[in-house]
Order: structure tokens, then sequence, then C-alpha cells
């Protein structure tokens, strides 16, 4: 395996040069660096999130997410619908990509999963709180109508995921509700 970091704002000009030789063009960003309070609370917002969205008829939902707590607070998500499926930590990276490339549409955070969803041309709807699409993060070949970010005059607060609020409220994630990003999936007209 050979790993080729790029700058954070998109692919430089030698690695255009370079992509048409490569088995798979892998975004990773850093992990674990965000407030745990925050981290909660968003947490919690997705899950509502994921409640509203399974009942609507007909829809099946896959959680995706690492190891460890990752794996065990989304497999708890499990019981609010029969149609909702846990696969974190259960797959390889191999099996995800395969299993992104077949989903109808990937919601995620502004995190890896929007890439790799990207990476096999899924159409990814992104919810962004401290980092906004202008900072250069949006999902390859993403369109940027497909981004929920609510443009404060603090956003973006930080290009690499800073640990704090500069004003102590996360405004860009509390005032997104989790009716919005339904609303915005549904405008989408997935559903027969």
């Amino acid at each position: 395996y050979i790993v080729i970091d790029t700058s954070p704002i998109g692919l430089v000009p030698d690695a255009y040069a370079i992509i048409e030789h490569s088995d798979m063009c892998l975004f990773v960003i850093r992990c674990m660096q965000t407030n745990k309070s925050f981290c909660k609370q968003t947490l919690e917002q997705m899950r509502e999130v994921v409640r509203l969205l399974a009942a609507e008829p007909g829809t099946l939902i896959f959680l995706f997410g690492g190891r460890g707590q990752q794996a065990t607070a989304l497999s708890g998500w499990e019981s609010l619908s029969p149609d909702i499926q846990s696969v974190a930590g259960r797959f390889s990276l191999r099996e995800e990509l395969s299993l992104m490339a077949h989903l109808d549409l990937m919601l995620s955070m502004d995190s890896a999963n929007m890439h790799l969803a990207s990476l096999v041309g899924t159409r990814v709807i992104s919810v962004w709180g401290s980092t906004t699409p202008a900072c250069g993060f949006l999902g390859w070949g993403q369109q940027e109508a497909d981004a929920l970010c609510l443009h404060l005059s603090c956003q973006p607060c930080t290009i690499g995921g800073s640990n704090n609020c500069r004003k102590g409220t996360y405004d860009c994630l509390r005032n997104l509700t989790p009716s919005d990003i339904v609303h915005k999936i549904s405008t989408l007209n997935l559903y027969p």
C-alpha cells in the first residue's frame, strides 16, 4: 500500500498526475478530535434523525462507524426500528465501500464517511458544523446544494476540527434540527 498525503484543501497537481495509476484515492481525516460533550449532543440529534427517517415506509438504514464505543452506541439504535442495521465495526473497509456504493443516499457529518461514500459515487447529504464546504472539504463530486450548513457569521471557526466553540454555544449544529435534516432528504423524492 502507498499513501500519498495531499493538502487539506483538495488534491494538488502532483496527485492529479498519479491518480490514474491508483487503485483507490482515500481521504483520511482526524478522528476523535472533537469536544466530547459536543459529540454527545450531536449523536443524540442524529439518533433522532435516524428515528424520523426509519418511520418512512420502505426506508432501510445502515449505520456506519468505528469499532468500540461507536459500534456499541450505534448498535443500540437498532432498537428504534427493524429497518435500522448497524454495520459499525463489523466489516472491512472494502466491504463498507461496497455497501456504500449500493446506497441511494448517504447522510453524514463532514467526516470520513462523507468522503468514502463520495469515492464510490454515492450522493451525500452532508451536515456541517465548525467547518464549511467553502473550506474545501466537500466530498469528491458532491454538490454544495446537498451540504447542510447554516453559514453563521462564526463559521468556519476551524479548518481542522477545533475542540472548542469560541462562543461556547455550538449554534452551528444546535440550530440545525433533526427536522431540518429530514426535510432536506424528503425533498429528494427518494421515496416511491
